[in-house]
């Protein structure tokens, strides 16, 4: 019998398969409904329960890791007891021993336990570990955070991107607009009239070479953007209709990554990564310098749509050479994403090294 058993779901397993594969212990996944865990022998040495961001969310409003009747219930973060109570319930059913670890990789906004409460729950015992994307005021030898790379390599295996082959590329010959962008689904129709009087100022309110309408012989639907859609790989086949993307993430250019706790990166960038089509990725210069940390270059980076304006209108006098001189970090993005998505000693490995081996 191994020394070790490691609790966790499929997608924490998959996203870490490569690094988990180095160990010798036991897994044990589990699955929607399936409270088994509950049930396995207690004389493994080492016992770690792995826990993604939703599962705490439910264990800490309703001791079930399943319950998601609260999961939209902010109000519960007034009194904060109840987190309290209903984590000590779930967690009596564990051995002593057991080391559970939050674990932070979602590519969507936290609920309120783990942005308001975290914080508490690591100090309530030395066995409660946290690897987050985000978080960055938190200051613990147990919490591993702002691991702005996690959600990348999230966004890879959800979507489907990992099914297939490195994709090849080379520049469109004779696109048919100079700019495209994405203004988000139909039916977020406030984010989607912000961004659209954005594109218009960073363009100086010209649009006439720009794409942003979707077109009318595509239909990929709304339920074409979740997990193994079709929606994601169209938006890679449109990019080569524009020379140049200008991509908005889900959160403004000028908020910044340190504005609170919940900053957090989407398969809007993974896929600018994914494939080297030209692009401008709308970013606060703190996110990019985030980015830079983990290995991915940048020629640009502000605070402000002003900056932005004035950085696209530089680009508007040389467009072509802009491109150019800029291939060389499309390229070199697309390497280092797979650089991350296949390395084994990437900052939260080493984490989750330490706790198996402490």
């Amino acid at each position: 019998m191994k020394e070790t058993l490691i609790i966790l779901t499929e997608p924490i397993f998959k996203f870490n398969k490569q690094f988990f594969d180095d160990f010798d212990v036991d897994f044990h996944i589990y699955t929607n409904g399936d409270d088994s865990f509950y049930n396995l022998k207690s004389d493994y040495k080492n016992i770690i329960f792995i826990l993604d961001d939703l599962r705490f969310d439910c264990v800490v409003k309703t001791s079930n890791p399943y319950d998601t009747s609260k999961h939209d219930d902010r109000s519960l973060s007034v009194n904060k007891s109840i987190y309290y109570d209903n984590w000590q319930i779930f967690s009596d059913k564990f051995p002593i021993h057991t080391k559970f670890l939050v674990f932070d990789f979602n590519h969507e906004a936290i609920q309120a336990p783990i942005e308001s409460w975290t914080k508490e729950w690591l100090e309530l015992s030395e066995r409660h570990y946290c690897i987050t994307q985000r978080l960055p005021s938190i200051e613990n030898d147990r919490c591993l955070n702002k691991l702005i790379y996690l959600p990348l390599i999230n966004c890879y295996y959800r979507y489907g991107f990992s099914n297939f082959d490195r994709l090849d590329y080379s520049n469109p010959s004779n696109p048919k607009y100079d700019f495209l962008t994405y203004l988000g689904h139909h039916s977020k129709k406030d984010k989607r009239e912000f961004r659209f009087k954005t594109i218009k100022y960073l363009l100086d309110n010209d649009i006439s070479k720009l794409k942003y309408k979707d077109d009318d012989s595509i239909n990929v639907g709304y339920d074409g953007y979740f997990d193994g859609g079709q929606g994601h790989y169209w938006n890679l086949v449109s990019s080569l209709t524009s020379k140049l993307q200008i991509i908005f993430e889900n959160d403004d250019v000028q908020k910044d990554f340190y504005e609170g706790e919940r900053y957090y990166l989407t398969e809007k960038t993974l896929k600018c990564f994914y494939y080297p089509h030209p692009y401008i990725l709308l970013l606060h210069s703190s996110v990019i310098d985030k980015l830079k940390k983990y290995g991915f270059k940048f020629s640009y980076g502000g605070d402000t749509h002003e900056y932005y304006r004035d950085l696209i209108r530089q680009i508007k006098k040389d467009l072509d050479g802009w491109i150019k001189s800029n291939t060389d970090d499309f390229y070199h993005n697309q390497n280092n994403l797979y650089k991350l998505i296949n390395s084994k000693k990437l900052p939260h490995h080493l984490f989750i090294n330490k706790i198996i081996q402490t």
